[in-house]
């Protein structure tokens, strides 16, 4: 479980780099092209866990984190289709 906890938080942390480089909070130089993959597979991840939340037998999940993942995907995907180099 510890290891699985790892995985996450890491994920979680490289999600918020990405998205803190793309609004030009952090000045990495990062390709454009990564970082735009980088976004679209946070809506897929966000995506995928939606619908495993719609398939909970866990009551709770289904009905707070289903809502949750589904406004990050939504979200990840707006970033991801907007064409500038940052937020608008």
């Amino acid at each position: 479980m510890l290891s699985f906890e790892a995985v996450s938080i890491s994920l979680n942390l490289l999600m918020i780099a990405i998205v803190a480089i793309y609004a030009n909070f952090l000045k990495w130089k990062i390709n454009q092209v990564a970082i735009q993959i980088g976004l679209w597979v946070m809506f897929v991840l966000f995506f995928i866990n939606t619908i495993g939340n719609l398939f909970s037998i866990n009551e709770q999940e289904k009905l707070i984190f289903t809502p949750a993942t589904l406004l990050l995907s939504l979200f990840s995907l707006r970033l991801a289709l907007n064409k500038s180099k940052s937020l608008p």
